[in-house]
């Protein structure tokens, strides 16, 4: 699978994770409703480092395939490590572009504070997966539950936010993802250099 289409397929599944959690509700305890966050800002975590592998699949691949063996945390480690790590850019319509050789049609730009960084990333994971992993989670305090709970629904906001509409670069090919509203499809577009469009004068 081309490294474009297996990312745009991540980012499908991404999307129906969203949808399926606010479909859900605020129904059962607070320890549910954690739990039921918890899975999907573990699973959003590693289906983003999984995007990023596709980014730089053209490289070794035996080396990604055992990468690919490793929790989401290490693999973001990894590529941060091997200089490797490519992650979206949130962008929002209406804003200046930040890219200086790259145009998006409509004017879309950088949202600003939206962008989430490895060590952001690695820490949702941490959280998620420890709640998941709780051994007796009927004997948490229920201000704690309410606390993980809290912060795992930021967590997700955070990933929605930084996601739903975003560029991405492999290697010199960048697009934009829009995962669209509900009940209508995702698509992604090609970004277009500026030095392929006419001058202005």
């Amino acid at each position: 699978m081309d490294p474009d289409i297996s990312y745009f397929a991540i980012m499908q599944l991404i999307r129906w994770r969203f949808v399926l959690i606010e479909e859900s509700g605020s129904a059962g305890s607070n320890l549910l409703r954690a739990e039921r966050v918890a899975l999907q800002v573990r699973k959003i975590v590693e289906e983003i480092a999984f995007a990023c592998l596709s980014a730089v699949e053209e490289r070794n691949r035996q080396a990604l395939l055992n990468i690919r063996t490793k929790d989401a945390d290490a693999i973001l480690a990894w590529l941060e490590r091997k200089g490797l790590l490519r992650l979206p850019n949130a962008q929002r319509i209406g804003e200046p572009t930040p890219f200086a050789r790259m145009t998006l049609e409509g004017g879309a730009g950088l949202a600003k504070g939206l962008d989430l960084d490895a060590g952001t990333l690695k820490a949702m994971f941490s959280r998620a997966s420890a709640l998941l992993h709780e051994r007796h989670p009927e004997r948490l305090l229920e201000a704690q539950v309410i606390a993980e709970r809290e912060a795992l629904e930021s967590d997700l906001q955070r990933l929605r936010d930084w996601l739903w509409l975003h560029v991405m670069f492999l290697k010199s090919k960048g697009f934009l993802v829009q995962m669209g509203q509900h009940g209508t499809p995702s698509f992604m577009t090609d970004l277009t250099r500026l030095s392929d469009l006419p001058a202005n004068n």
